[in-house]
């Protein structure tokens, strides 16, 4: 994808010399290296949230259980 763009900036610069197409080609490879970091910090960024996000609703829902089980049907004081 990136690499993509690399070639159009070629094209748009043929005239490059070869030291500039070497500097410009280990620029295009780090900001390569640092997109692809981004991304996946990005991915697992989310992916944290979505656990965290789950781990939220399931403790809800925990707790709602537990308040519905500890709601007495009838009053045992009266049975006694």
């Amino acid at each position: 994808m990136l690499m993509d763009h690399v070639f159009s900036i070629y094209t748009v610069i043929p005239q490059l010399n070869e030291k500039d197409a070497i500097v410009l080609n280990k620029a295009m490879q780090y900001f390569q290296k640092a997109f692809d970091k981004a991304l996946k910090t990005k991915e697992t960024v989310l992916h944290i949230e979505a656990v965290i996000n789950e781990f939220i609703k399931e403790q809800k829902a925990s707790k709602d259980l537990d308040m519905e089980s500890n709601e007495c049907p009838m009053d045992y004081k009266k049975m006694s």
